[in-house]
């Protein structure tokens, strides 16, 4: 099973749930190059409850600096790739 490590506890996630949860993610997230999406797990069932596009809403600061610029130059060149792989196996 997943193990998801949360405040205040342990959430420990049957593997029927996790079989669940992935694919409704993967497709929430076609054609964003990064998106989380947050679950409730109901009684009624899988509940989609936050999507999130860029973490801390793309206000995070990073500590040294000059992260901030090489994680954005990582992020446009991963986007580029992707582009370029969609283009090419079409």
């Amino acid at each position: 099973p997943l193990r998801v490590l949360a405040t205040p506890g342990d959430y420990v996630l049957a593997d029927a749930d996790v079989r669940a949860i992935v694919p409704v993610a993967e497709r929430m997230a076609a054609g964003f190059s990064q998106l989380r999406v947050d679950f409730f797990l109901t009684d009624s069932g899988l509940k989609i409850g936050e999507l999130t596009p860029y973490h801390v809403a793309g206000h995070a600061l990073w500590n040294p600096v000059d992260w901030d610029a090489r994680l954005g130059r990582m992020w446009t060149a991963a986007k580029r790739d992707i582009s370029r792989t969609a283009t090419n196996s079409g």
